[in-house]
């Protein structure tokens, strides 16, 4: 599927999904979630490599998972 194709199919421009795949856009959970369903990607393959920290750790941020 080529740039423009998922474009359209997501109901975005060219240009913004260019911003999103070079990172300089941070988009919804549900317009990442559109382009995961199209593309037959398992959403939660995005965000394999992050955890979030107990309750009773210091950062309650989501953080690096150490391999």
């Amino acid at each position: 599927m080529t740039q423009e194709e998922l474009a359209e199919k997501c109901n975005l421009t060219t240009e913004y999904l260019s911003k999103i795949e070079n990172g300089k856009v941070h988009p919804t959970i549900s317009t990442l979630a559109n382009i995961c369903e199209l593309l037959d990607f398992d959403m939660s393959e995005l965000f394999s490599g992050v955890i979030v920290g107990l309750s009773n750790y210091r950062n309650e941020n989501a953080v690096s998972r150490t391999s």
